[in-house]
């Protein structure tokens, strides 16, 4: 008796590992067969219920793997792993409440089971929770006994820590996961996400080639990889990484508008839209493809329909600060007569310079106009007409009945290329401030120009910073300009242009020499008034051409290959500003014909 008895359980114990080796090659049914007929004899059933109700939700039969699991837990409630089970399947049902439920039961039966804390903190961090998710994490990797799961507590920690924009312990947290596991290639996978955060995407390139060679047939890899090589300006490439996602996904949204965007820095606009297309053909209320589709509408001179689509930013990250009111929002579809409307800013410096123009079109349909800006434009602000009120952005609202991004207000007034409201200038510079620049500058002896090379940093928008790229010019590369007749004058703020401009003085470049009275610019007003005692502005596409060309005064703008949509396709001017001209690379990267253009013009200017 006693040995027929050993030798069942031998046998039970020879088709559960059997089981469990078949379950873990995903060979499911097998192994859910197995535990099957070991439930119809075991005398303590609870772990076979547990595995077999696994293997049941994995397998799709979702319901009976979940009455499975709730079955094990009936018979011990106090099984850690059935409750860290349980949570899972119910994490991936939505059921999320009672899902973080389980983990709390799993941690409170046993303190010490690791993996329940490592779901909890991967559903904190789901969920945006970081700095819950943060405790979890530590927990684990502080743990002596936590070996299994310190690796992944250390990776997921490191993404957590991103979210919080702490890069650089995110880092150490990467190069301690793969010091445990060197093939891990999710670890690897957050290694280039940080790396990437950091403004080393060569390193972050290397980080996801290193992955994809664990796990070479990861669609979010190759997207991942896509999108490092976009900000390294291989757009080829990127556009190879986003077909392999495409191909291994084929309903893959992000990767499908992504490269869109690349095929519109390669102004490839009509094989671009058609990439939008069909982002929003598999997820029809895709935000960022809309959007991705109103820049070329507007770039293209389409201006009714990209106005409609441009109102899909509200929806995208980055792209615009909502106002929180319980006002409606104007969009010409209600009389202003007598009506207060608050226009305020939403985007950039120069958005609000361009859009502001329109305050005067709203006066006369007999609105009390209230314009919302941030405080460095509101001395120059104060020079608009049309505007009752102007207030920083930062103070409370005012009263109105009812409200307009300015962005939105050339919808609201069906602007189409015939009708852009284009006065010569509709802002001035204070004249005691413009005084005190011309007392400044002293006699006028030479062509006075001012010089832009590169936009405002916003470390915190990394879709701007990667523009910016793009859109500055090396200072170095502006040396040609140096003639005589020309004095040059720096109307260029952020650390990283004024120490450019001062290393190079340092070394004696060959360019002209840059005078450079950045330091007494404390606002636009004061950048105003200077501008008012120079004949030219020369400008990358910046906050400083748009307040210039606003002003009046002659710019010429030096655009990107892949230019901002409102300079339009192949035109040396601007509808929305008289004294504007464009001068466009020709090939991405390539400033030398741009430069070369307007030294010759300044050369005519001169002659």
């Amino acid at each position: 008796m006693h040995t027929g008895a050993g030798s069942a359980e031998q046998a039970a114990a020879t088709q559960l590992r059997e089981a469990l080796l078949l379950h873990q090659a995903g060979a499911l049914s097998e192994a859910l067969a197995i535990y099957e007929a070991l439930l119809a004899t075991s005398p303590e059933p609870h772990s076979l219920l547990r595995l077999a109700g696994m293997a049941q939700f994995q397998s799709g039969a979702v319901e009976a793997g979940v009455l499975r699991l709730r079955q094990s837990l009936a018979l011990r409630p106090e099984d850690a792993e059935a409750q860290t089970n349980l949570g899972l399947v119910l994490w991936s049902l939505g059921q999320r409440v009672e899902a973080q439920a389980c983990f709390d039961q799993a941690i409170a039966v046993q303190p010490d089971y690791w993996p329940a804390h490592l779901q909890r903190a991967n559903a904190r961090s789901e969920q945006g929770d970081f700095a819950a998710a943060l405790l979890d994490y530590s927990a684990i990797i502080a743990a002596p006994d936590a070996l299994a799961e310190r690796a992944e507590a250390c990776y997921k920690r490191a993404h957590a820590l991103r979210m919080l924009g702490r890069f650089d312990e995110a880092l150490q947290d990467c190069l301690q996961a793969l010091a445990l596991q060197p093939d891990n290639a999710d670890a690897h996978h957050q290694y280039a996400h940080v790396l990437d955060d950091l403004r080393q995407p060569q390193a972050a390139l290397a980080a996801y080639d290193a992955a994809l060679a664990l796990q070479p047939d990861s669609a979010v890899l190759h997207y991942s990889r896509g999108n490092v090589l976009a900000d390294l300006e291989q757009l080829d490439e990127a556009l190879a990484s986003y077909d392999m996602a495409i191909a291994l996904q084929p309903d893959f949204v992000a990767a499908c508008n992504n490269r869109g965007v690349v095929l519109r820095s390669l102004m490839r606009l009509d094989e671009a839209m058609a990439s939008y297309e069909q982002a929003i053909a598999w997820r029809p209320e895709e935000p960022e493809a809309y959007f991705n589709k109103a820049m070329i509408c507007l770039l293209s001179g389409q201006y009714a329909a990209g106005w409609r689509l441009y109102e899909r930013r509200w929806d995208c990250s980055l792209r615009a600060v909502r106002l929180l009111t319980d006002r409606p929002q104007w969009r010409g579809d209600f009389s202003l007569v007598g009506r207060s409307i608050l226009l305020h800013a939403e985007q950039g410096f120069g958005d609000t310079l361009q859009f502001c123009r329109y305050a005067v079109f709203l006066a006369a349909q007999g609105a009390r106009v209230i314009l919302r800006a941030p405080q460095p434009l509101l001395r120059v602000l104060a020079t608009l007409d049309g505007v009752s009120e102007l207030l920083d952005e930062a103070a409370a609202l005012p009263a109105h009945d009812c409200h307009c991004p300015l962005l939105s207000l050339p919808m609201a007034l069906g602007t189409t290329l015939a009708s852009v409201p284009a006065a010569p200038a509709y802002l001035r510079s204070d004249p005691a401030l413009a005084a005190t620049w011309a007392q400044r500058l002293g006699e006028r002896n030479a062509l006075r120009v001012g010089l832009v090379w590169a936009g405002g940093e916003r470390p915190g928008q990394p879709d701007v910073w990667r523009a910016g790229l793009r859109r500055n010019i090396p200072l170095q590369a502006l040396a040609p300009l140096k003639l005589a007749g020309a004095s040059f004058y720096s109307l260029q703020k952020g650390a990283a242009a004024e120490a450019e401009l001062a290393a190079l003085q340092a070394a004696g470049w060959a360019g002209p020499q840059i005078i450079d009275h950045s330091a007494a610019l404390e606002d636009f007003a004061d950048t105003a008034a200077l501008i008012e005692q120079l004949d030219l502005v020369i400008a990358v596409d910046t906050a400083v051409a748009h307040l210039a060309a606003a002003l009046g005064k002659e710019v010429w703008l030096l655009n990107r290959f892949d230019g901002c949509w409102r300079w339009l396709l192949e035109r040396e001017d601007s509808p929305w500003y008289p004294s504007l001209s464009v001068f466009r690379q020709q090939a991405p990267g390539d400033w030398s014909g741009v430069v070369d253009a307007v030294r010759q013009r300044l050369l005519a200017r001169l002659g």
